[in-house]
């Protein structure tokens, strides 16, 4: 799930932490939290289009046996 990297810059949002006056440390800490969520719970197109594709593959399948 690597798209999901160009989605999320961690370093500017680190940048931007700092320039509100957050340490870097806590900075670097929160951008990598928030990373890893977006990473587990993010849809992507791609994720929508596969789901899709298995379920029309599913339903055919329904239909040749008589379902």
């Amino acid at each position: 799930m690597l798209s999901h990297a160009a989605t999320f810059d961690t370093y500017t949002y680190v940048q931007k932490l700092k320039e509100a006056g957050m340490d870097e440390r806590h900075a670097a800490i929160q951008a990598e939290a928030l990373f890893v969520l977006i990473e587990e719970r993010m849809t992507t197109k791609q994720d929508l289009a596969d789901t899709e594709a298995a379920l029309q593959r599913d339903i055919k399948g329904l239909d040749a046996n008589g379902a």
